[in-house]
């Protein structure tokens, strides 16, 4: 899985950096899982569909940013838990322009 590149989540990263995108991200484990983006956010069976593919795991949702090169995922919550925390703001940089 993490050999292939998926052409549709590159392209809305680049996105993200201009406009916020909304994001689900399937949580397997600590090293494995599947981030899902658009402008609207991720539908239900497009996140059943990737929970499948990965085999099961936590579903974080929120929002996320462009902000200095780096990509801010912003609000995210629990799917089946509410909010993780008021003040959760995690900053993570796979666009790195280095």
């Amino acid at each position: 899985m993490a050999d292939k590149v998926d052409t549709k989540l590159a392209a809305s990263l680049k996105q993200a950096r201009q406009a916020p995108q909304r994001f689900a991200f399937v949580a397997k484990g600590a090293a494995e899982g599947k981030l899902l983006l658009g402008k609207k956010p991720v539908p239900a069976p497009a996140v059943a569909e990737a929970r499948k593919e990965v085999g099961g795991g936590l579903v974080f949702r929120g929002r996320c940013l462009g902000e200095d090169g780096n990509l801010a995922a912003l609000d995210a919550v629990l799917a089946e838990g509410g909010r993780t925390d008021d003040a959760y703001q995690t900053r993570v940089n796979p666009l790195s322009r280095a």
